[in-house]
């Protein structure tokens, strides 16, 4: 899974900037803990499906499949 570090970086230090700012401990609180929590989980997710489903990779696709829908609730709220 691709993790940009530089725009990761440039957000980070914009944040780290705005000294007055009143949602800066927030901001910050989610880019040190929130994000790589969530980067960690959604790679541990694509390696469980490397170790259950490897034929997955070798699957043919005969028609397009177009799945319609929202995360809903579970989707993650910044």
């Amino acid at each position: 899974m691709y993790f940009d570090f530089y725009y990761y970086r440039r957000v980070f230090a914009f944040s780290w900037a705005q000294k007055q700012w009143p949602g800066r401990r927030k901001m910050l609180f989610k880019l040190l803990l929130t994000v790589p929590l969530g980067t960690l989980f959604h790679t541990l997710c694509f390696l469980l499906d490397d170790l259950f489903a490897p034929a997955l990779w070798f699957q043919q696709v005969k028609a397009p499949v177009f799945v319609v829908g929202h995360a809903g609730f579970l989707a993650w709220r910044f």
